[in-house]
């Protein structure tokens, strides 16, 4: 259920003592449930973040902004060229 994932990850990002946002597992997982339920924009702000943060992303992190973009493209009815080469993009870095 991944409306459920996009909860919790929220709802634990209220504590003050729980920081979501500095584990990679947490955010790669939060940034898939929410493009699984369309959210692509966030998904894709989340992820980003998260590679930018990291020193070495794991694979499935980039492919996953692939994925995202790829999502975006099938979206605009296979209009946007942008997202288009931005997933085949990400894809080869992965």
């Amino acid at each position: 259920d991944y409306k459920a994932m996009v909860r919790l990850v929220e709802d634990l990002s209220t504590f003050p003592f729980i920081k979501t946002e500095h584990n990679q597992g947490i955010q790669h997982l939060y940034a898939f449930a929410l493009n699984r339920n369309g959210d692509r924009d966030k998904a894709l702000n989340v992820i980003l973040k998260t590679i930018d943060k990291s020193e070495s992303p794991v694979p499935d992190m980039i492919c996953l902004c692939g994925r995202i973009y790829k999502d975006k493209f099938v979206d605009s009815d296979y209009t946007n060229q942008d997202d288009l080469n931005n997933a085949i993009s990400w894809y080869r870095k992965g």
